[in-house]
């Protein structure tokens, strides 16, 4: 016997299947957190699905919502090793604390282009102070 969303629905053991329900649900949130709940309303409005084919497409939904989080999570960290260097090289080219004074500066910044042409006018500043201030003024809201 094949278990579906069908069977679930009309078995003669109501029992049964809400516990088999209870138990996939289980399954989804220990597996997909919060994320679980919305994914099994999600799988009961298929009809006619065979459970084995929602269990493969909750994994499936599972592994790409990883990939995303991986994704996001290399992102971050390169963005995060573009700041450093950044508050290395003014570090270098303006002394010891400058990286303190641009880093709050810098942490506000929420892309590799904004990084970059902070990157960029290290170069042409003459003072910390004027870096900051270009920082301030020139860079669009969305990237800070």
């Amino acid at each position: 016997m094949v278990l579906s969303a069908d069977w679930l629905e009309t078995a003669a053991d109501q029992e049964l299947a809400k516990r088999i329900r209870a138990w996939i649900g289980l399954v989804l949130a220990q597996r997909l957190g919060g994320e679980g709940t919305l994914l099994q309303e999600r799988l009961w409005e298929e009809e006619g699905t065979e459970m084995t084919t929602l269990i493969e497409r909750a994994r499936k939904w599972g592994e790409e919502r990883d990939q995303r989080w991986l994704e996001r999570g290399i992102r971050r960290g390169r963005l995060e090793g573009e700041r450093k260097l950044v508050l290395r090289m003014a570090t270098r080219r303006f002394g010891p604390g400058a990286a303190d004074d641009l880093a709050p500066e810098l942490a506000g910044v929420s892309d590799s282009d904004g990084v970059a042409a902070i990157a960029a006018k290290v170069f042409e500043c003459k003072t910390v102070d004027e870096l900051i201030e270009w920082a301030r003024r020139s860079l669009p809201e969305a990237a800070r």
